[in-house]
């Protein structure tokens, strides 16, 4: 009888330390997240979620690009499949710094995610990108002219879709003070605005500004291929303060939440460069 409780304790405790290690570092932040509306320089309007930490003064501020969950089932439907990406606005806000999420909802319907392949056409995808790329320079200008933001400290990170995006951007310009890639998307339905021609764009010698690109050891084969062999290598000839780690336990999807192991580095990254 006492082995047996002695066992039932044991399994309590495993699964209580296995809790703490998959929750959100932000899960019980008291952070207040709003939203607020961006305009593009194509005149479109964009809900963004925003929050600041307390007390008065400018802050360094960053902007968190989602994955394709958010713009293809928006934001409820991609928060109640387990990718909320208030928890990200909070783990920002929390780490010191203005946050600022755009809501990306570019051809929701027709440049897809089914069943693990890429649904839609060549123009659906760019149109994808190409309003990605609009949405975090509107997101730029926006913080730039926050009273609460110091406007040459704005940082930016990118998950899957988002990641892609981010990357696009920084080509496109390099305004930004430092930058993290999270596991970007290979974006196969696009040949244009694919993380492999991204990675091999003349503009990439450009990018000075500190970069941090992390992979999931069991991510994607295709975006471990990329990013191993062309991301990487490319931009640690480029940034003046490259770092890139690839072993983080866990697949592409596992980065939708806010993992205490992975969001340390890039809190710390974030901090040592912005701040």
């Amino acid at each position: 009888m006492k082995n047996s409780i002695s066992i039932f304790c044991l399994v309590l405790l495993l699964a209580s330390l296995a809790a703490c290690q998959s929750t959100s570092p932000s899960a019980e932040s008291n952070v207040e997240v709003n939203w607020v509306e961006l305009r593009t320089g194509n005149g479109e309007t964009i809900k963004a979620l925003f929050a600041k930490p307390p007390g008065a003064g400018k802050h360094p501020a960053v902007i968190y690009n989602h994955g394709t969950g958010p713009r293809q089932f928006g934001y409820d439907g991609a928060a109640a499949q387990g990718y909320d990406t208030k928890d990200y606005v909070r783990a920002i806000v929390d780490a010191g710094f203005v946050a600022l999420a755009p809501m990306r909802e570019f051809n929701a319907d027709s440049a897809r995610r089914d069943r693990g392949q890429s649904v839609g056409s060549e123009k659906d995808w760019n149109g994808v990108v190409e309003g990605g790329i609009r949405t975090v320079l509107a997101a730029r200008a926006w913080l730039a002219h926050h009273a609460a933001v110091e406007p040459k400290k704005i940082g930016v990170i990118g998950f899957s879709e988002g990641g892609n995006v981010t990357l696009w951007t920084l080509l496109k310009n390099q305004d930004f003070a430092a930058a993290v890639l999270m596991s970007p998307a290979t974006l196969g339905g696009t040949q244009k605005y694919g993380l492999r021609q991204g990675g091999r764009d003349s503009r990439i010698g450009k990018l000075k500004m500190p970069l941090f690109l992390t992979v999931g050891a069991d991510n994607y084969r295709q975006i471990k291929r990329v990013t191993s062999r062309v991301l990487s290598r490319r931009l640690g000839r480029a940034s003046r303060d490259f770092q890139y780690r690839a072993d983080y336990p866990g697949d592409h999807n596992w980065f939708h939440r806010v993992r205490p192991a992975h969001w340390r580095d890039v809190r710390q990254f974030l901090q040592r460069h912005l701040k």
